[in-house]
């Protein structure tokens, strides 16, 4: 003889629906009470488990256990099933992940190239700059100043004057 929670958990199904079941003639004929706890014989349990339906579970299908099949190897084998599709399911996500990344990582190479090539052109820019400044104080002084006294006005930022004297040192 079982209770009603042990033929519940056997056949995968809650307490409530087993009570459901359970009528006056079925009750009267299948049962006994031993301590204020039902307990429903083999007869009554072999009926239940011919009105409980199958129930599908998420990743296959689960039936009752109805050959003496121990609860605990059942709920291991729906347990191992469940666990291998969500490995499944975060093994595709992993997959998906890596694609993910590997773009990422080529689009990461692309803006680097690009910000090197303008940091490049910038750098060409200040370079032609220089030059042409360098260029201008290379040039002969207008009146008669010396280049260093040209370069020496030009960091003051200072138009140079003509010097007083042009033998004065720089």
């Amino acid at each position: 003889m079982k209770t009603i929670k042990q033929v519940a958990d056997e056949l995968g199904t809650s307490k409530t629906a087993i009570r459901r079941r359970l009528t006056d003639d079925f009750k009267k004929k299948h049962t006994e009470i031993i301590n204020g706890v039902i307990f429903i014989k083999p007869e009554g349990e072999k009926m239940i488990v011919e009105t409980v339906p199958e129930r599908s579970g998420t990743v296959e299908r689960c039936v009752p256990v109805r050959s003496g099949t121990p609860l605990q190897e059942v709920t291991a084998g729906i347990a191992a099933a469940v666990m291998q599709g969500e490995i499944d399911a975060l093994k595709k996500i992993i997959d998906l992940m890596e694609v993910q990344k590997a773009k990422d990582d080529r689009l990461i190479e692309e803006l680097s190239a690009t910000v090197r090539e303008q940091a490049e052109s910038l750098n060409a820019d200040r370079r032609n700059e220089l030059a042409g400044t360098f260029k201008q104080l290379a040039l002969p002084a207008e009146g008669n100043l010396t280049r260093w006294q040209h370069l020496k006005a030009f960091v003051a930022g200072n138009r140079p004057a003509a010097p007083k004297d042009p033998a004065d040192p720089p």
